[in-house]
């Protein structure tokens, strides 16, 4: 419960970089991007252990913060246009006049 407070804690602060850096760049068009939590994760898994054992706490909150600066790299680009699906008209085959329109 703990590693995934500390998850959510870095996808939130690297979150916030990310829409900064987005801000500041000039692009006609917006693109959403988010944070990839299953990344964010497996990198927690590696560096985490790494900045424990570290003694020294200024070495480690720098650690801490090369590791938020890295998930802010980790983004996707989610689609938002998506296709209508229509419902398709279902047949019955035993009574021709039930597939015409109308009568």
């Amino acid at each position: 419960m703990l590693a995934y407070n500390i998850a959510t804690d870095i996808e939130n602060t690297a979150q916030k970089i990310l829409d900064e850096k987005q801000k500041s760049m000039k692009e006609t068009r917006e693109i959403n991007k988010k944070i990839n939590k299953n990344m964010i994760i497996g990198i927690i898994k590696e560096d985490l252990i790494e900045i424990a054992i570290i003694k020294d706490e200024k070495l480690q909150i720098k650690a801490l913060k090369n590791l938020i600066n890295e998930t802010a790299r980790l983004y996707t680009q989610p689609s938002t246009k998506k296709p209508i699906r229509t419902k398709k008209r279902v047949y019955s085959a035993k009574n021709r006049s039930n597939n015409r329109r109308s009568f």
